[in-house]
Formats: structure tokens, sequence, C-alpha cells
């Protein structure tokens, strides 16, 4: 991710998700292989304030808060 350093990680992290929404999907079908070592290698290049802002994003996203986006599934 060419983007890491950026100083905008959370705003990256939803336009990630939007664009990539079947990919994700598919991830979730593997259990979150490529998603696990997404979050892993981006979550030591946020602050901890974004890092709980960033999993109330993801919470948001598969919780079914963007059902038009994931579905009910995620």
């Amino acid at each position: 991710m060419k983007y890491v350093h950026s100083k905008n990680m959370l705003s990256i992290w939803e336009e990630f998700l939007e664009l990539f929404k079947d990919a994700v999907l598919i991830d979730q079908k593997r259990e979150y292989i490529y998603m696990t070592s997404l979050l892993w290698y981006t979550g030591n290049k946020v602050s901890k304030d974004e890092q709980s802002k960033l999993i109330k994003i993801l919470a948001r996203i598969f919780k079914g808060g963007d059902r038009n986006s994931y579905g009910n599934n995620c």
C-alpha cells in the first residue's frame, strides 16, 4: 500500500471499502485472509485514536450499517 504513510488513513480505508466491496465479499468467504493482513499492516501506522475510529468504521460496515454495499451476511 503506497498510501500507508498518509496522514488520513481513515479516509483511505473508507475509499478502499467502497471501491473494492466485491473483493471484500470474496475475502469474507475465505475468512478475511486479505483484510486481516491489510489491517495488521496499517494498524501499526495509525494513532491509537485513529485505530478506535477505524474499528468503528469496520464495525459499521460489517455489522450491516451499510447494507446496500455489503448486505446482512457480513
